[in-house]
């Protein structure tokens, strides 16, 4: 309410008594011209004629003057109540008061309007992982959801809605579960504003049954026992046996039993699973029900795990002992994805592991990946040649080949179908080279090295002369050559094919056509710290050579597993050709699918083969995501992956009112704590001082728009009056 205006302040950027003068210089010019004019016009017409020239001018000079007109008033504010009510999940539990819906709804049905006295005003707010307004015919019909519960951020979304505005104090309708923005009472006590708390629920622990937490490892492996870790929580329960299962799929595929004499108690169920196959994998733990239990809503939970393939077998076959071994073995050991199994060739011929043992290559079918280094020799029996040949006859796999001083091309020609390069050689020619990145090279993920301070093809020209043994004819048709072998100085017009991978949609291969390579690890350690650029560059060889056509081209990436119910979900989804080359505008079709109802949403490229959308689901619930991807017409691949919205939280592992949380929320805000049922004793308790305050208000004239279009208006309408009567 505006008491009176008080105050009425005028400025300017220059001298008054100037501004002053030049106003009435423009008055007098404005009278002399128009003392008589030429025709003769009346003295109405005349009159009017002055006021547009001089209100022209006069505005004019207020404008150059930079004038501003600044009021100030008296500003009564009523005193406002900010009511925030919780809508999580837990206020919609039963307890020994019965329904928490019911309790809340009658206490502002009945006891909140006797609370209110004159001249108070209220603003209503619910609150669960965010704060929204509501409207006072709303609240008979506040259904609680919300799988978070932030008091912290619903008191400071508050305070800074409501900034301008004379808050007095804030009464909470909360059961005091908070479980995301950590302790409110650290927030209450620097807010300055009384927080007035009521409990909604019942103090007493009920007879409940709950899984407080599931434990298990975010990635596993296929074929591998993986333990689940449960922990069941009871209170209220004199004796319990209970069975807990571990299903997927609705089946049963774990189970035990929990037994416990008296409560309230923790106690730890250990399960284990199996994964058959790889992808995200949604499980559920259930815990059964005790006839006690109000509600057993808090009796299973869900759990997502990501099951990785086995662990990649990599057999390395050498042909005599070289510190490449012992390089490149502590390369892939960085590779918690990756078991290698090292066979070395004696002066018989014959392979035998790193202690000693004659190998007898029957794990040559389960082999993932086969390195070739220094491998075949002219001491490697044909035995061997015909046994690896016949394996990867029967199932194609990637081999990398990495050519040494005794390789025997003329046995290694056995394996062509499976090698990047041609095996016909010039002539044994050893020289010392260093490495050249090609244009493809560059942008090819295999010699990328993102812990590398020097970027692209920097951090390749720092490292050490390496040796090439063979000059080769070429490489296989469809090849990409990533690197060339450049002669050093005394040799420059000496270049050749050096690191060159080949894919025929199926099937990767790779050829390193030098030897020392472990140089670039030892000689480079510490300087500019680049020794990570041969375990780097080794890894990603290594994934690149397992990636499978159609499942590895197309890769979806979900932030996480689990959303709150209004979360926005954001989704990526990276393309690759069999080259694995980033695809541009290719199409990016997403379906989501939850108990039947479908879908769908389109991903924007945003460049180098990445593609992104964001979900708003409008439901909670399980979802599974489908991403498929179009270039041309064809499909390029496709990719699944799960998530659920809304899910099991904390919201329901306690099922009591948080009493000595709200008392002490309310004694360091300086406000107060009742019950539910108690609301009617705030009468005459909550702040109801009105805000009386000084408001002020500055126009600047000469920055204001109307200000310019008056001045026209002005001119426009003297220059049509002149015209009109013919005036010169």
């Amino acid at each position: 309410m505006i008491d009176f205006l008080s105050n009425i302040a005028i400025t300017v950027s220059g001298r008054w008594y100037l501004l002053t003068a030049l106003i009435w210089l423009a008055v007098l010019i404005t009278l002399f011209i128009y003392r008589r004019t030429n025709p003769h016009v009346s003295s109405p017409l005349r009159i009017l004629l002055m006021i547009l020239r001089g209100s022209a001018l006069v505005t004019l000079l207020l404008a150059l003057f930079e004038t501003q007109v600044t009021s100030s008033w008296h500003e009564d504010v009523p005193p406002l109540i900010a009511v925030a009510i919780d809508q999580s999940a837990s206020m919609a539990a039963v307890d020994q008061k019965g329904p928490r819906t019911e309790q809340l709804a009658r206490a502002l049905r009945q006891d909140l309007p006797r609370v209110w006295s004159d001249p108070m005003t209220q603003k209503y707010f619910a609150f669960d992982s965010r704060l929204r307004p509501l409207r006072p015919s709303e609240l008979d019909s506040l259904q609680p959801s919300g799988d978070v519960t932030d008091i912290t951020s619903a008191l400071e979304t508050i305070h800074s809605t409501l900034r301008e505005e004379n808050l007095t104090a804030i009464l909470m309708f909360t059961d005091g579960n908070y479980t995301r923005g950590g302790h409110p009472s650290r927030y209450a006590a620097e807010s300055g504003v009384p927080i007035f708390c009521v409990g909604v629920g019942s103090t007493q622990p009920p007879a409940d049954l709950a899984i407080s937490r599931v434990q298990a490892n975010s990635f596993v492996y296929t074929g591998e026992e993986t333990p689940i870790q449960v922990t069941v929580t009871g209170t209220g329960l004199a004796t319990v046996h209970a069975a807990v299962q571990l299903m997927e799929n609705d089946k049963v595929i774990a189970s035990t039993t929990l037994q416990a004499a008296g409560s309230p108690f923790e106690q730890v169920v250990h399960l284990s699973w199996t994964a058959s196959s790889d992808g995200r994998h949604r499980l559920r733990v259930q815990v059964s029900g005790q006839a006690e239990e109000l509600a057993q809503d808090n009796n299973e939970r869900t759990v997502y795990v990501d099951v990785l393939k086995s662990r990649l077998l990599i057999t390395l076959l050498a042909g005599c002992v070289t510190p490449e071994i012992s390089f490149f073995t502590n390369a892939v050991k960085e590779n918690s994805r990756c078991r290698l199994q090292t066979l070395v060739q004696r002066t018989d011929g014959r392979l035998y592991h790193v202690d000693g043992q004659p190998a007898a290559l029957d794990s040559l079918d389960q082999t993932d990946i086969l390195v070739a280094l220094n491998y075949p020799t002219p001491l490697t029996p044909d035995e061997i040649i015909r046994r690896v040949e016949k394996s990867w006859t029967t199932f194609s796999r990637p081999i990398l080949f990495m050519d040494g001083a005794d390789t025997d091309w003329k046995k290694l020609a056995r394996w062509q179908r499976w090698l990047a390069v041609r095996t016909e050689t010039l002539q044994p020619h050893a020289f010392s080279a260093t490495v050249s990145l090609t244009q493809e090279g560059a942008q090819h993920p295999i010699m990328r090295i993102p812990g590398s301070r020097m970027a692209g093809a920097s951090a390749w020209n720092l490292l050490p002369p390496i040796w090439v043994h063979h000059r080769i004819q070429g490489v296989r048709p469809g090849a990409q050559v990533l690197a060339m072998a450049a002669g050093e100085a005394g040799r420059p017009d000496v270049q050749q094919p050096l690191i060159v991978v080949f894919s025929d949609g199926m099937v990767n291969t790779a050829a390193l056509l030098a030897g020392s390579l472990w140089r670039w690890a030892l000689m480079m350690k510490g300087i500019n710290n680049e020794d990570e650029l041969y375990a780097v560059f080794i890894n990603n060889l290594i994934r690149w050579l397992q990636m499978e056509k159609k499942k590895e081209l197309v890769n979806l990436s979900l932030s996480k597993s689990s959303y709150a119910f209004g979360e926005p979900i954001p989704i990526q989804v990276t393309a690759y050709d069999v080259r694995f080359n980033p695809v541009p505008d290719a199409s990016v079709a997403l379906v989501m699918e939850k108990q039947g109802t479908t879908m769908t949403l389109s991903a924007a490229p945003k460049g180098n083969g990445l593609y992104e959308a964001t979900f708003q689901p409008d439901s909670p619930g399980e979802y599974e995501i489908k991403a498929a991807v179009q270039k041309d017409g064809a499909l390029l691949g496709a990719a699944t992956s799960l998530f659920s919205v809304g899910a099991y939280s904390e919201e329901l592992s306690v099922r009591i009112c948080q009493r000595p949380l709200l008392q002490g929320l309310a004694a360091v805000s300086g406000g107060r704590y009742v019950s539910v049922d108690s609301l009617y004793t705030l009468r005459g308790q909550l702040p109801a001082q009105a805000l009386s305050r000084i408001r002020s208000q500055r126009l600047d004239l000469w920055n204001h728009g109307a200000l310019l279009l008056f001045i026209l208006a002005c001119l426009i309408a003297e220059w049509w009056m002149r015209k009109w009567k013919g005036m010169v």
